[in-house]
């Protein structure tokens, strides 16, 4: 095995579902599927299949006007995402 030779780890890329641009994972936030609402995962840790995006409402609106919930969920059915603007919203991010 040979070493890069910087001596760190590469840094997680992920692919905001808003834009479509990759961004390094603490640029962007984790989205989680619970039952029909579409929450924000700010630590990450809750289970299931996880979504990315910029914290930025315009990649939030990008997203539901492109129907990328069923894409990044992969399910057929729609999703409430307002939890996730009422968090971008109490961040100042609107």
């Amino acid at each position: 095995m040979t070493s890069s030779g910087s001596g760190t780890a590469p840094t997680p890329e992920r692919t905001c579902v808003g834009c479509r641009t990759r961004a390094s994972k603490g640029e962007l936030l984790r989205l989680v599927l619970d039952g029909d609402m579409v929450r924000p995962d700010p630590r990450g840790n809750r289970p299931g299949r996880g979504a990315y995006i910029h914290f930025d409402l315009r990649c939030l609106q990008a997203a539901e006007r492109r129907r990328a919930w069923s894409r990044a969920f992969r399910e057929s059915r729609r999703v409430d995402a307002s939890p996730v603007a009422d968090h971008l919203a109490a961040l100042g991010r609107v």
